[in-house]
């Protein structure tokens, strides 16, 4: 039988956010596709926003783990398991002391503590749903565990950690990065995608790591896009960490040119500031 977050004995303390986030995974099917969740979940679960920015269910990390599984050659039960995972994996913040995640200065150790909790607690959660794969709390538990040893909550390291919730470690650090927070700015996607390949595996297997990076096109072929240099133009070619080529329509002052290509990769200190249309 389904569970009933609003009345079951167990989820009475929580807060309402919580039990209605776990409502949703517990009267849902398992996730048979990306393309699928927002229909089958509802467009708040996906796009609901938590304090600090963060957010309990962000629709890209699992449209970016989805695609990374696809490309390390993962079956398609794995994929829709991973998909649901990295949905759900930060269900576990709503349950952090608002003060706390809405603290936009340094943390004090208990405070630390308490936020890096946050993987048992949505993993506790998830663990009492009936018809969710027992992947789902898993990637929950381990998806801030890091390659070398330096995550949380338990530690733990390479071959100790699950390889889907490295997929979600790696989703999610991305996400992080071009995210703004209340302390800080977002970075560009491209310095992001830097970022990645600089951390490789340190945060999780170098396959993983490589397979996001090969799999994500952070800037689709016929996107507009302004160059570092002011110039404007259209990608043409995705390249690979943000690092495409671009055909140039305009100059820098905005003046029509002759059509010409511009491979990023060949030119380090070029890159895209930023997506116009």
């Amino acid at each position: 039988a389904t569970l009933q977050p609003e009345t079951d004995g167990p989820w009475a303390p929580w807060p309402g956010s919580v039990r209605r986030w776990v409502n949703v995974a517990a009267v849902g099917d398992r996730a048979t596709g990306t393309g699928r969740l927002a229909d089958r979940f509802g467009p708040d679960v996906v796009d609901r926003r938590v304090d600090n920015g963060h957010r309990a269910h962000d629709p890209e990390p699992y449209l970016n783990a989805s695609v990374t599984g696809a490309a390390l050659g993962w079956e398609d039960e794995t994929l829709s398991d991973l998909a649901l995972a990295a949905l759900l994996a930060d269900l576990g913040m709503l349950m952090v002391p608002e003060h706390v995640r809405s603290k936009p200065g340094v943390l004090s150790r208990l405070e630390r503590r308490e936020l890096e909790n946050h993987p048992r607690l949505g993993s506790d959660a998830l663990q009492a749903v009936a018809r969710v794969s027992p992947l789902v709390p898993l990637v929950a538990l381990q998806h801030h565990e890091r390659y070398d040893g330096a995550g949380y909550p338990a530690g733990l390291s390479r071959g100790d950690i699950r390889p889907e919730a490295q997929v979600v470690a790696v989703c999610h650090r991305y996400i992080a990065a071009v995210s703004p927070r209340n302390y800080r700015e977002g970075i560009p996607p491209y310095q992001a995608m830097e970022l990645m390949q600089t951390l490789g595996d340190a945060l999780a297997a170098q396959s993983i790591v490589s397979a996001f990076i090969g799999a994500i096109a952070i800037y689709p072929v016929g996107t507009q896009v302004r160059l570092s240099d002011g110039r404007v133009g259209r990608v043409r070619d995705v390249g690979s960490a943000g690092r495409p080529t671009v055909e140039i329509l305009f100059d820098e002052r905005g003046e029509s040119t002759e059509p010409a290509f511009e491979d990023l990769a060949m030119y380090p200190t070029l890159f895209i500031a930023a997506s116009t249309a």
